[in-house]
């Protein structure tokens, strides 16, 4: 994982994988050039992901 706050510079050169940053938003990589962002929610007392959509379309911002 990448520690601090994601940059754009820091995700291209990631290989695939999970990373989060400190404020709780996850990028999921497939693969070199796609992934999925997701941010943690608390539903009710329970755990949920929502999917924020396909990154490189939703970015950082």
């Amino acid at each position: 994982m990448l520690a601090g706050m994601l940059t754009v510079r820091e995700i291209k050169a990631a290989p695939a994988g999970r990373y989060g940053d400190a404020g709780g938003l996850s990028l999921i990589k497939t693969s070199q050039d796609f992934g999925e962002m997701e941010l943690p929610l608390f539903v009710f007392g329970a755990r949920r992901n929502m999917g924020l959509g396909s990154w490189p379309e939703v970015g950082l911002a």
